[in-house]
């Protein structure tokens, strides 16, 4: 999205000319649509003179990306708020069981786990709004470190089996 400076009206991210007055974004124009500097009196190419008005704009693709950067956030946490109320009922008896075994207790690991969970959602979801190469490195470096964790639950798992045998 654009604003435009002159009339003070949003256009689409791609367009060359304000939808609302018709003015161009970035410069002047000639009729073959060469782009020349807003200060130009004539159009460096081909030496037309009958140029567009140019108008000064803001780009708004940060803003929407912040905004719906912060929608989600703002959802997955409702949704995990709601998930912590829902789950309370069924996994305060594993995580009671765990908390048995390492003596911490079992509401506070279901509350540590949930957490840590909702900031591995989270930074997977942010990672589709960052640019390629950047987004790419984060969600591969969330794989990594779930591998990881899930091999030393695989482990703990199997502690715990051996110490209950």
């Amino acid at each position: 999205m654009r604003l435009c400076l002159t009339c003070r009206k949003l256009s689409g991210s791609g367009t060359l000319f304000c939808s609302h007055c018709g003015r161009t974004f970035g410069g002047r124009r000639c009729p073959k649509d060469h782009l020349s500097p807003a200060w130009s009196r004539f159009c460096p190419t081909c030496g037309a003179t009958a140029l567009t008005d140019p108008t000064p704009y803001m780009p708004f693709g940060w803003a929407t990306r912040l905004l719906a950067i912060a929608a989600l956030i703002v959802g997955v946490r409702l949704l995990f708020g709601w998930c912590r109320d829902i789950l309370d009922l069924g996994l305060v008896g594993a995580f009671g069981a765990a908390g048995l075994l390492t003596g911490v207790p079992g509401q506070f690991l279901m509350v540590r786990t949930l957490e840590w969970v909702y900031i591995v959602v989270l930074l997977y979801i942010v990672s589709h709004f960052l640019p390629a190469p950047t987004g790419a490195n984060i969600r591969q470096g969330l794989y990594i470190g779930l591998k990881w964790l899930w091999r030393g639950a695989q482990m703990a798992w199997a502690a715990a089996r051996r110490l209950l045998q």
